[in-house]
């Protein structure tokens, strides 16, 4: 798995690393080649995060101790659901989580109970906060503490990871407040 997607980004970057010194030689900007080269290896950890996360999402010995932690908060798991998360480097990667949703009491009239009463378990323990990974939520927390408001801690966060505008951010940050 990992060595093939080093294979693809090795073929890929044949033909990339072409182009980028094409460009850098007709126009003499450096600061275009840094941002291209950082941009392929933004999408190469992206990969390799996404593989490392979804094997052991799949993980039938990490689902056996997610039911276990799941069981004491009064959840079951019901299945796998595709969620969109944010990486710290901005990249956004589709997963399969495992869901877990409340434990219902033997009735023996089945009524519906109301949507969103589910958790993504496993990207909880890992760290993740709202479908975003840890190493973003840190830098987003951090940049909004030091900066005087959140306009000015998204324009910060956006030329580093290219993820949040301020409405964003303010919700990170609230839910934070509220979880934690």
């Amino acid at each position: 798995m990992l060595a093939t997607i080093l294979q693809d980004f090795a073929e890929l970057m044949k033909t990339r690393v072409l182009e980028i010194t094409a460009e850098f030689e007709k126009n003499l900007d450096f600061g275009a080649l840094e941002k291209a080269i950082t941009q392929e290896l933004a999408i190469l950890g992206a990969a390799l995060q996404k593989a490392l996360l979804t094997a052991l999402l799949e993980n039938a010995v990490f689902l056996s101790h997610l039911r276990v932690y799941a069981g004491k908060a009064g959840l079951r798991f019901k299945e796998y659901r595709r969620i969109t998360v944010t990486l710290s480097n901005g990249q956004r990667i589709a997963i399969k989580s495992p869901y877990f949703v409340k434990a219902k009491p033997h009735r023996r009239c089945k009524k519906r109970g109301p949507n969103g009463t589910g958790a993504h378990c496993g990207l909880k323990v890992l760290g993740f906060w709202g479908q975003v990974s840890p190493g973003l939520l840190s830098d987003a927390l951090q940049t909004a503490l030091w900066c005087p408001s959140y306009e000015v801690a998204a324009r910060g966060i956006n030329s580093t990871s290219h993820y949040a505008g301020c409405k964003d951010l303010t919700a990170l940050v609230s839910v934070c407040r509220r979880l934690g």
